[in-house]
């Protein structure tokens, strides 16, 4: 990770703990996610791994999510990224995305019944929505998609992770 995008990942997380109420607990409605995911991915057509980590840090104030895409023989990801969330209510959760292209995100997260709609990004840059929907408790699907110039959103990435014991 560069130096810049490091540097910038301390300071919202330090300006994220100056304005969390003391006590803060992490957001409840993410709790069904946490936990390792891996499986197959699609994004653009072409054939990846994905692997997922959520997790509790920063004294439970705030839900990670660690981002590890992999071509197919590869060990080492070819994209990843970190995300940190935090609770607003029981239905709503704020985070950014940190990403390997050097590109920050807002993302807000709205959960449903067994689903999470993530809304990303900015009409300055581009804007996308991530779908997690649950499966029982160890499938979880996830679809990508970023919304045209023309308001349509389209999918570029599917992914059917499992939860690795």
């Amino acid at each position: 990770m560069a130096p810049r995008t490091r540097s910038a990942i301390r300071i919202l997380v330090a300006a994220l703990l100056i304005a969390a109420p003391a006590g803060a607990a992490p957001p409840v409605m993410l709790t069904p996610m946490l936990g390792q995911w891996t499986g197959e991915a699609s994004v653009h057509g072409r054939a990846f791994r994905l692997d997922l980590h959520w997790q509790s840090t920063l004294g439970g104030r705030f839900v990670r999510l660690d981002h590890r895409l992999h071509a197919p023989g590869m060990e080492r990801p070819v994209f990843e990224a970190a995300a940190y969330y935090r609770g607003l209510d029981s239905l709503t959760v704020h985070g950014e995305w940190f990403d390997s292209g050097g590109l920050q995100r807002p993302i807000t997260l709205r959960s449903g019944d067994r689903a999470w709609v993530s809304d990303w990004g900015t009409e300055a840059t581009e804007v996308g929505r991530t779908i997690y929907t649950l499966e029982g408790d160890s499938v979880l699907a996830v679809r990508d998609s970023v919304r045209a110039r023309s308001g349509e959103w389209r999918e570029f990435g599917r992914a059917r992770l499992r939860r690795v014991p």
